[in-house]
């Protein structure tokens, strides 16, 4: 299967790629973020903020839905893989 991650070059992004590299279902990972606390609240940088931690996230939500993707159901199997669970 494939799966996609988005910011696999960041902290996060990386352990998230060691984690589902053998992984056997179809999924998309948003991992990206600007994490600059005090950068989101300088004028000059909070559009970026709000576009990368806002609106790219709601953007990938509609593609995902029209493409027919679903978000895991509460019913859903949990893969465990490091320590941390994930939705399967």
């Amino acid at each position: 299967m494939k799966i996609l991650i988005l910011g696999s070059r960041g902290n996060l992004g990386q352990d998230l790629v060691a984690v589902f590299s053998a992984a056997s279902f179809p999924a998309v990972i948003n991992a990206v973020a600007y994490s600059n606390a005090d950068g989101a609240e300088d004028p000059a940088s909070r559009p970026i903020a709000w576009k990368l931690n806002a609106e790219v996230p709601g953007e990938l939500a509609r593609a995902a839905r029209k493409a027919g993707a679903a978000p895991p159901s509460s019913r859903s199997r949990v893969v465990q893989a490091n320590g941390a669970c994930f939705p399967r």
